[in-house]
């Protein structure tokens, strides 16, 4: 999520010395020689530049003698730890009996989220309860993510954002000149490309056991999203996929959604299980179901022909409603939609689906989101105004519309919102 270029943009705007390091899949003695050098590079100091340390006790020994100010970034600390499992505690004890009184800041990073939340900030770790904070790093929103992709018309960012996310890696690699269609081509049905395999690597670096949670993957991806038809779809026991999940959850893979009524979510029988990371979505949706046809064709055009233009609306359309939810909540911040502080989700029940509900004490505001190629008209907004939610009638009743085409025998009021694409992307009151 690009925690390396944020360290290394916020202390080179510092006025103190500071040493970046990066461990890799190397041994303990080759990572203390190169940081050693790395330092002695730092502190202009010939000892560390001619002798040069092999193990960590010794050079945090040495470190400790020097009485001046020191930034020191480990960055992908898991793999430090993984040939030095000492490491933690090494650093437990110079910070408890030294550099915790000192102009020291330690910044230990990673890209293992399991590794960082157990083994560094876990209450097992030597380090528990040593932190003055922490931060862990989300994508880019849509609205920062477009930024890539200015030379894009709206509807393609959206396209684009819904397929790849806000990976800052990920939207490194993209090619704003050209269309979406060319850039998942290059990107990731060539069986070379950086993305090709993505998924399969960040799973296997993270996961025990990613073979379950990829069959749990992709059942959701296909559209299982209740417990009851992921158990039945994968032939797993109901217990583990619970567990699965839940790590899943934890991991921002994938997201559980209950209707926006429900008052224990954590309890609610009516909960949705969907993908949460978009590219992962994309991946376990066109990809991974068609990895013999990739190999066999060698076609990349036919690929996304066959299987992604003719699915990519619907594809993209659960991901514009999510923008549409946002646009209302990034709104009502701004003190622009006469809600205060509004909860803001999607409900639903056996018979209907309102795809946008935000409410507070006074207000209820109900939004219809369509992704269609043809203008949204007035049944829309007839069959919005016959639907309510349970508990919810007692308040001033508005409504929203959000349309990618724009809208036909429509026109806004006080009560009536009307969103077209151009006012939801620049993220502006219509």
């Amino acid at each position: 999520m690009g925690k390396t270029e944020l360290l290394k943009k916020f202390f080179s705007q510092s006025d103190r010395p500071y040493v970046m390091f990066t461990g890799d899949l190397g041994s303990s003695t080759a990572h203390v020689r190169a940081l050693s050098r790395r330092l002695g590079e730092v502190w202009g100091d010939s000892f560390l530049l001619r002798q040069r340390l092999s193990d960590w006790r010794s050079l945090i020994d040495y470190v400790d003698g020097f009485d001046q100010p020191l930034d020191l970034v480990l960055d992908e600390f898991p793999y430090l730890c993984e040939a030095e499992p000492a490491l933690p505690s090494l650093l437990q004890n110079v910070w408890d009996v030294s550099w915790r009184q000192r102009p020291v800041r330690l910044v230990l990073s990673g890209s293992s989220v399991g590794f960082m939340e157990q083994e560094v900030l876990g209450e097992r770790s030597p380090l528990f309860g040593r932190r003055t904070g922490q931060m862990r790093l989300d994508p880019m929103d849509f609205w920062s993510s477009r930024l890539f992709l200015e030379a894009q018309q709206p509807a393609a960012q959206v396209e684009f954002f819904a397929c790849f996310g806000g990976t800052p890696a990920y939207l490194e690699k993209l090619n704003p000149a050209v269309s979406l269609r060319v850039n998942i081509q290059d990107l990731v049905l060539d069986r070379v490309a950086y993305l090709y395999d993505e998924p399969r690597l960040l799973l296997t670096q993270e996961l025990r056991e990613p073979r379950n949670y990829f069959a749990i993957l992709a059942s959701v991806a296909a559209g299982n999203t209740r417990l009851n038809d992921i158990v039945q779809d994968c032939g797993l026991d109901r217990g583990m996929v619970s567990r699965y999940l839940d790590t899943l959850i934890g991991l921002e893979l994938v997201e559980r959604e209950v209707p926006i009524t429900e008052k224990d979510p954590s309890r609610s029988r009516r909960g949705l299980y969907a993908l949460q990371d978009p590219y992962f979505r994309f991946w376990f949706r066109f990809v991974l179901p068609n990895l013999s046809d990739l190999v066999l064709l060698d076609n990349r055009e036919a690929i996304f022909e066959r299987y992604v233009n003719s699915d990519l609306d619907h594809f993209v359309s659960p991901v514009f409603e999510k923008l549409c939810r946002d646009w209302i909540r990034r709104r009502a911040a701004a003190g622009q939609l006469d809600l205060r502080s509004p909860k803001v989700g999607r409900w639903w029940d056996g018979h209907n689906e309102i795809d946008a509900v935000a409410y507070d004490e006074k207000t209820l505001l109900l939004g219809e989101c369509k992704w269609s190629r043809h203008p949204v008209g007035p049944s829309v907004l007839r069959t919005l105004e016959s639907r309510t939610v349970p508990g919810l009638a007692a308040r001033r009743r508005r409504h929203v519309l959000f349309s990618r085409s724009g809208f036909q025998n429509l026109q806004a009021g006080d009560d009536l919102l009307l969103v077209d694409l151009n006012a939801l992307v620049e993220d502006r009151m219509p």
